[in-house]
């Protein structure tokens, strides 16, 4: 324990970081600003002394800064053109701006709503440092806000109103560290952690969700012009009686209703509209055909009253519908409404509206023939029937209705920031006024696109509904409604209302739910169209998928990789000294590098995730070699073709083809490529084994055979599936090696027992190899080549089989130490040297490649 000077226990210091991530006080970029270098008190440590942060605060809050300012000087640095990226002032300056941009866009749209000018620079005008004063007095502000961040708005409040003492800043007393938090973060949040309840104190009341007060209740406060009139200091006294609560979500049914009424209130009427089209289409004469030309009997002129009658019929669902909206959002917010007196006025006069036009429209259908209210006006509009009565009157009262109700609607959809600008089109439009959500609208682009998409979606809906829901039914209930019915009933109903009802419901709500099956049907329609453009989708077929991944490279080039690394290095395009490979195909092999890496990374993603085994990791893996000289394409793609290939070439013989024949017969069969590679696997799986010292014994047999002109005529074809066969045995004895073998060095290191599970094992690909060897014989036929072949030294029996265990040990350990495919995408640098013929590290990798073959 320490002691002080007067022998009393000393308080422990507390070790403290000079930073977090950034050490601003050794950023060189940072040294233009005044809080990185300035020599005694910067903005920072002058905002702390006047207003009372805390100093750990402050010093979070600097390096806050210094990170931003940092960041957008390195992104200035890429966008700015020549010349104006070295100007360290520049780069200062417009990093700077861009970040007090970003940190007061909300704060300026604020005041613009409160009508308040705001209190921070214009960046294009004033000097930096104002733009960082404003900056430091912000971050400070948001930093020690502690769970007032939730309230975006009440930090825009505090600044706005603390920015105006710090104009004054120099007459201003000091004051304790901790002041801000004590005196005005503490009040606010006290205030939020204790109105539990909103209008009734904790524990009188049951608890439910619609009194409950959060931060989203208290943050409205500070979107009314009322929240100026106090300042930082007392602002909470004001919200201990201030009403925060200015909406109650009620449980009802009509909450959905409400929620999508325009959803339904569009459907109702334009099933309202089909059937009224239907029903004077049936009323009216002439042909009654299958087709669409029935519906053109609409317009028939002899259907004058009939079809006036029916069609004013449509204004009363739209109108009763308009006033249950209406009716609904009084209900649900009660006397809240009256809160905010132009939305109430609003509401009350568009249910004033519809209410009175509903009357008027449902006299217009059910009296028809009596005189009119303003009947004397029915010359003007002739809407049919007898002049002055209703029916004559229905197309005055009409347009008289709908000059309000679509100029609502126009401006709602043409101009929809004039609904939260004009005060009263924000009454009349039914929403309440708010700082959120007035500028979601969409640009007119994107708003086009969507609205054709649903356009369409809704024509084939409505198309379908006309011809094959609603016009089978017209006539049946037409007829129904005509039929006399007398009964001592109940439910008395003389055109069996009741039974029309019954006919026509589930047509109703099948009209009503389908337009999720349409929008299905549509996005799988357009969704095929754009998948075709993109080339995006699944693949059905291997050879789908051989000709997709062929063309993935290039395709991952175009959409994934950045301009910078697709633009070609100087060694990238310019032939590789000792070879002949062109440029174009150099550069060709680097984009098809960067997509075998990123390809390899997923795989190796689901191998780590165990969603794949090491040989299925193989299998679907680029093989990458000699640091990306050569790229083998995953053996997946080329699986089974290797047996095809052989038993089209077993049949050689037989046929009498010749070497070009056989070839073109093996392409036909589409296994030329995994021909290709298997002869290519083969050739370096045997290279390896046998060792370099046999270069000019077996392996030039091979070599012999491979480079023959006519193959056909050299060795006997029809032995090629017994090979095949011996071939795979060879490598599953390789591959089930004792796991401890990459362990040891040789043999005299290794314990007993993995020495005599070795012996065994080396005995058997030993005794596999001389099979294959036993089986060339016939197939070449040759005395000279057959000794060649059993002087093999890898044949070789001893009693410890030293050799061939000792050739295994050094290539399971080489595997072992192989590179993994995670490597540069750029071409190497310094002196070409060529890559070894066969890899040492490649055998392992080979065998299990050759397997699916």
């Amino acid at each position: 324990m320490a002691y002080g000077p007067d022998g009393g226990a000393r308080a422990p210091v507390r070790r403290q970081a000079e930073s977090n991530y950034l050490d601003v006080s050794r950023e060189q970029a940072l040294n233009r600003l005044e809080s990185f270098h300035a020599s005694a008190r910067g903005p920072f440590e002058l905002l702390q002394a006047k207003f009372g942060f805390q100093r750990s605060s402050v010093a979070n809050q600097k390096e806050n800064l210094g990170c931003w300012i940092t960041n957008y000087q390195m992104r200035v640095r890429a966008e700015a053109p020549e010349g104006a990226a070295e100007s360290a002032d520049f780069v200062t300056r417009s990093a700077l701006t861009r970040v007090h941009r970003k940190f007061f866009k909300n704060y300026v749209t604020w005041c613009k709503f409160l009508r308040a000018p705001p209190r921070c620079s214009e960046p294009e005008k004033e000097n930096t440092s104002r733009m960082e004063a404003e900056l430091a007095l912000f971050l400070l502000l948001w930093g020690e806000a502690g769970n007032l961040r939730f309230m975006p708005e009440c930090i825009c409040f505090l600044y706005h109103n603390m920015a105006a003492k710090a104009e004054l800043l120099d007459t201003l007393p000091d004051v304790d560290e901790g002041f801000y938090l004590r005196e005005i973060v503490r009040p606010v949040y006290h205030v939020i952690a204790q109105m539990r309840l909103a209008t009734a104190p904790k524990g009188q009341r049951a608890f439910d969700h619609q009194d409950t007060t959060n931060y989203d209740d208290v943050n409205e406060f500070f979107w009314s012009p009322k929240c100026l009139e106090s300042d930082e200091m007392d602002v909470a006294k004001m919200l201990e009686v201030h009403d925060h609560k200015t909406f109650k979500e009620k449980r009802s049914v009509f909450n959905p209703v409400l929620a999508f009424f325009r959803l339904w209130y569009f459907l109702v009427v334009v099933f309202h509209v089909m059937v009224v089209i239907t029903y004077v289409a049936y009323m009216a004469e002439g042909d009654d055909s299958g087709g669409l030309g029935f519906f053109f009997r609409t317009f028939n002129s002899g259907q004058n009253k009939i079809r006036a009658h029916a069609f004013y019929s449509i204004f009363v669902t739209v109108s009763g519908l308009l006033a249950m909206k209406a009716v609904m959002q009084i209900w649900l917010f009660g006397l809240r409404l009256y809160k905010d007196v132009w939305m109430a006025v609003g509401v009350f006069c568009r249910l004033f509206w519809h209410a009175l036009f509903l009357a008027l429209f449902m006299a217009v259908n059910f009296s028809p023939d009596e005189s009119a209210l303003l009947g004397s006006m029915s010359s003007m509009l002739p809407g049919g029937g007898t002049a002055g009565t209703y029916l004559s009157m229905g197309l005055v009262y009409i347009v008289i209705y709908c000059i309000p109700v679509l100029t609502a609607a126009a401006v709602r959809a043409f101009f929809p920031n004039a609904i939260w600008g004009i005060r009263v089109v924000n009454a009349l439009d039914g929403t309440s006024r708010q700082y959120v959500g007035r500028n979601t609208a969409q640009p007119w682009g994107n708003y086009t696109q969507y609205s054709m998409s649903w356009y369409t979606i809704f024509f084939c809906k409505f198309l379908f509904a006309l011809q094959f829901m609603i016009r089978p039914l017209m006539a049946p209930s037409v007829e129904i409604y005509d039929i006399v019915v007398d009964d001592n009933g109940v439910l008395q109903s003389g055109h069996n209302i009741m039974f029309i009802l019954a006919l026509w419901a589930p047509i109703f709500v099948v009209y009503m739910y389908d337009a999720q099956i349409w929008f299905i049907l549509y996005q799988s329609l357009v969704g095929l169209i754009m998948g075709k453009r993109m080339r995006i989708g699944h693949y059905i077929g291997l050879a789908q998928l051989k000709i997709g991944m062929a063309g993935a490279p290039k395709l991952f080039d175009e959409k994934v990789v950045s301009l910078r690394t697709k633009k070609p290095s100087p060694e990238a395009v310019t032939p590789v000294p000792g070879g002949n490979d062109t440029g174009e195909l150099r550069h060709h092999d680097v984009v098809r590098l960067r997509f075998a890496i990123i390809w390899n990374q997923v795989v190796d993603n689901f191998r780590l995730n165990d969603l794949l085994d090491d040989r299925e990791t193989v299998i679907l893996q680029y093989r990458i070699l000699n640091k990306g000289e050569r790229i083998l394409e995953p053996i997946f793609l080329l699986a089974g073709k290797l047996s095809k290939a052989i038993e089209v070439a077993g049949k050689s013989r037989s046929n009498k083809w010749d070497t070009p024949t056989l070839v073109k017969n093996i392409a036909t069969a589409d296994a030329l490529e995994g021909m290709k590679n298997g002869m290519e696997l083969v050739r370096s799986i045997l290279y390896l084994l046998l060792g370099e010292e046999e270069e000019k014994g077996a392996l030039s047999v091979l070599e012999y055979i491979y480079s023959s002109p006519d193959v056909v005529n050299l060795i006997d074809l029809t032995y090629l599936p017994q090979i095949s066969d011996n071939m795979v045995e060879l490598l599953a004895v390789i591959l089930d090696m004792p796991e401890d073998i990459v362990s040891i060095d040789n043999l005299s290191t290794a314990p007993e027992e993995l020495r005599m599970e070795l012996h065994v094992q080396v005995a058997q690909v030993v005794d596999r190899l001389r099979a294959i060897v036993l089986t060339l014989e016939p197939m070449l036929n040759d005395d000279t080549v057959a000794r060649k072949l059993h002087n093999c030294r890898f044949l070789q029996a001893t009693a410890d089989l030293e050799f061939q265990t000792q050739q295994l040990i050094y290539l399971y350990k080489a595997d072992a130490m192989a590179e993994t495919g995670l490597i540069a995408v750029h071409p190497r640098e310094g002196p070409y040297t060529p890559p070894p013929r066969f890899a040492p590290e490649d055998f392992i990798s080979s065998c299990t490649r050759f397997l699916p073959l």
